[in-house]
């Protein structure tokens, strides 16, 4: 599958180094939650080469089935972003939310839509034209939105409010439209979404997912924590009696 620049988050991939520097970190990542990089070529456009996703976005493959065990698909989430995290230095995605995974025929999900600027030229950061629209901010850590911060917690905080996508079948603060500064104020006062009715979501799941939206950063649980206690919630749906 070809994926154009434009896609994605990362408005200046449009430039060659941009273009190849993205490729260069990507193409390190072996992951089967990760969206694998096949290949790229810049002419006669600049343009990523990818596996074939035919389920869509992970909001796309839950619309078309319903029964599927939304805290698996979670997990496998988890442990692509895990992967990233405890790379050797850590990557952190920065954009963590239902648009950013999809999902392949066979179920699984995958992470993509990245942003490798930090890793390919360090003294950049991240590129933030992709949240230059208010509304963008509905997946952003109290940190990120003060202080322009992308790290592994704002990361963790980021898959809490995907996995409440996965749950509502909503975007964040949708009760709110696009007003990007009553967003901002729920986020600061942490007037965050609520419980979801949904068959699978019960109190220890909504726990992992309110573990995940702790103001200090250092108080959220880790990635690695978060993988753990979704398995040891899964493990417990198999338990006889």
């Amino acid at each position: 599958m070809l994926y154009y620049p434009q896609q994605g988050r990362r408005m200046w991939l449009d430039q060659l180094p941009n273009f190849f520097g993205d490729a260069a970190v990507w193409l390190q990542l072996d992951h089967p939650h990760i969206l694998r990089l096949l290949g790229s070529y810049a002419a006669p456009h600049l343009c990523y080469v990818v596996s074939r996703a035919a389920g869509g976005t992970c909001r796309d493959y839950l619309q078309a089935h319903p029964s599927t065990d939304i805290l698996e698909l979670a997990l496998q989430v988890a442990e692509g972003l895990e992967y990233m995290h405890t790379r050797a230095p850590s990557i952190v995605h920065g954009d963590v939310r239902a648009h950013s995974v999809v999902v392949f025929a066979d179920g699984n999900a995958a992470l993509w839509n990245f942003d490798f600027r930090p890793e390919a030229d360090p003294a950049s950061g991240f590129d933030r034209t992709a949240f230059e629209h208010p509304s963008q901010n509905r997946w952003a850590s109290p940190e990120r939105l003060l202080f322009g911060e992308y790290n592994a917690p704002s990361d963790v905080w980021g898959f809490g409010m995907f996995m409440w996508e996965l749950f509502s079948g909503r975007v964040p603060f949708d009760n709110l439209g696009g007003l990007g500064t009553k967003i901002f104020d729920a986020i600061l006062d942490l007037h965050l979404p609520e419980r979801p009715d949904h068959a699978q979501l019960d109190n220890a799941v909504w726990g992992i997912i309110t573990s995940c939206w702790q103001r200090q950063p250092a108080a959220r649980l880790c990635i690695s924590e978060v993988v753990e206690r979704i398995r040891s919630v899964l493990r417990q749906r198999t338990v006889p009696g």
